[in-house]
Parts: structure tokens; C-alpha cells; sequence
């Protein structure tokens, strides 16, 4: 059977993903699909740019809120999720508009048909979450050397899920992910990614993004939230500087630095990310001047 077309947005934050998408479903009907690793968590809102609900009430939005910001949400977890919304979208006789800028998440949405989803144990992963990171560490490189050496012994999250993938399926990570490269595309993939030519305006725009998040009550939200630090959903850029604040760690004025100098970085890892996708279609998004010859492009692909 042939594969069902998806249209996918992606790029650095603040570069106008969702204000492109929004604009496409509005003119054709399309529904999106959030691919951002932080706005899949309940009450994270301000931080993550989440979709305001007139935006939602506008265009039919999924993946937003669908997990709680106290449990762990894997990148296995998006896409099994996911994967159930497109196949949603498909049987309503509309497609998909796969809109965001988690990298990881996107490769695994779109790689492989079927979505290859490694086994997931909420008993081992606590399990080895109680061992030290070093012997969890060596375990992984006895168990399988190729994800070790990827992975620093620090990143305590991706050593302990390659574990849990050896431990509940007796295959390696590096096996699963060797799969998942060698398989078939899922999706029709009609891919648009940005780029800005102009760094210094893509910054600014994030410069202005963390302004208005601080405006909307950025700190007021991450103290109601009054999550630990060490939470996954702690590690989302603004959160995390936000609590060394609240905590009494920094100053706010270095919080509010620290933000948007991370966010800056941050937006330079996407744009290498998605350089990788040599059949994307790169759009520069001009200062801004050229959303509407973008939004023209992206309705031609659903025509």
C-alpha cells in the first residue's frame, strides 16, 4: 500500500513554525501534530510557546498535553503516541502537519514503517535509576559497547532507557536503531525546514520570545508548578533557569540571560539537525518577508 502524505515544518525556535502551520491548516484543513519534546506536559505553557487555546479552538492541535510533567516521556513514548494521531487524521480523510523543532523526535516519528518502539518497563527503569551512573555506565558498555560509546556516562536519562531496551528485549539499542535507519520511509514526507540567513534576527526574535515569556509570567508559572529540578521536564530551556532562580541559585536578571543565551545555542543545534535532510525543502525565512510565499508553497503540496 502506498504511503499516506505528511507534511512536516521544522526549524530553529522562534523561526515561525507555528504561525506557518497555522496558517496553512486554517486555509486547508489540515490538523497539526506538536513535535516539541516540552509541550506534551500538562501546565508547561508559557515555556514551551505552548498553543493558546483559541489557536486550538482555530486549528485541531494533538499532541499537546498529554503527559504529566512528574513522569518520565521518552522519545518511544512521542512516537507511539503520535503515530496513533496520524493514523486519526488519516482515517478523517485529512492530513498531518507534523509542526516543531525536537530533532530526536521527528527522526523516529517520520524513520520507519511500522514505528519500531523499543520496549519500555517502568519497574527496570526505576530499578537502575537507583544504581550509580558508573556502574550503570560500565554495564552499558558490556551490554553494548556502540550506544556507550555515543553516550557520555552523565547522561544518566539515555543510559538507563539503553538499558531498559537490552534488559526487557535482549537487544541492543545500537541493534534497534540500525533497524529503524534500514527500514522503509513511513510517510509520503513532504518536508519544509527554515533557516535564517540572518542570524542576528532569528536571536532577536528569541530575545523577544523570552521577554514575552517573562511578561506572561514565566516565574509565577514555574513556581506554581514547584517541581524538583532533576524532573526531565525540569530540563527544558526557561524551567530549568527559572528554578535556579526561584531556588535562590542565580539572580533574575542572570536567569532571564541565562535563557536566552541557551535558547540562542539551542536554535544553532537545530539549524545543523536539520541540514542533515537533504530532500527538505529549505525556506530563509527573510527576515520575516517571506511567510507568505512559504505558506503558498506549503498549500501546494496539499493541493
Amino acid at each position: 500500500m502506498a504511503a499516506k502524505k505528511v507534511i512536516a515544518i521544522t526549524g530553529p525556535t522562534a523561526s515561525g513554525k507555528s504561525a506557518l502551520a497555522m496558517s496553512l491548516c486554517e486555509k486547508s484543513g489540515c490538523e497539526i501534530v506538536s513535535c516539541d519534546s516540552m509541550q506534551v506536559y500538562r501546565g508547561m505553557d508559557i515555556g514551551t510557546a505552548k498553543p493558546s487555546a483559541a489557536d486550538m479552538a482555530r486549528v485541531r492541535h494533538h499532541m499537546i498535553d498529554v503527559a504529566d510533567p512528574r513522569e518520565n516521556f521518552s522519545c518511544a513514548d512521542y512516537v507511539a503516541l503520535a503515530s496513533k494521531c496520524i493514523e486519526d487524521i488519516f482515517s478523517r480523510g485529512n492530513i498531518p502537519v507534523i509542526c516543531g523543532g525536537t530533532g530526536m523526535y521527528f527522526e523516529r516519528l517520520v524513520a520507519t514503517s511500522p514505528p519500531l518502539s523499543p520496549p519500555c518497563d517502568e519497574s527496570v527503569r526505576r530499578s537502575l535509576e537507583q544504581n550509580d551512573s558508573q556502574f550503570n555506565y560500565e554495564t552499558l558498555r558490556r551490554v553494548d559497547p556502540e550506544t556507550a560509546a555515543k553516550t557520555h556516562m552523565n547522561n544518566r536519562k539515555r543510559v538507563i532507557r539503553a538499558l531498559e531496551i537490552y534488559i526487557c528485549s535482549g537487544i541492543p539499542k545500537s541493534v534497534w536503531d540500525e533497524k529503524t535507519q534500514k527500514d522503509p520511509p513511513r510517510y509520503e514526507l513532504k518536508h519544509v525546514s527554515l533557516i535564517s540567513l540572518d542570524r542576528d534576527y532569528l536571536y532577536q526574535r528569541i530575545d523577544s520570545r523570552v521577554d514575552a515569556m517573562i511578561k506572561q509570567g514565566l516565574e509565577g508559572e514555574v513556581r506554581e508548578l514547584n517541581l524538583p529540578s532533576d524532573l526531565t521536564s525540569m530540563q527544558a530551556i526557561g524551567y530549568k533557569e527559572m528554578k535556579e532562580y526561584t531556588n535562590g541559585e542565580v539572580t533574575f536578571e542572570e536567569a532571564v540571560n541565562n535563557i536566552k543565551r541557551k535558547s540562542r545555542n539551542y536554535a544553532k543545534r537545530q539549524l545543523t539537525w536539520f541540514r542533515r535532510y537533504g530532500d527538505a525543502r529549505f525556506f530563509d525565512i527573510d527576515g520575516g518577508r517571506n511567510y507568505e510565499n512559504i505558506v503558498n508553497f506549503l498549500y501546494s503540496l496539499v493541493e
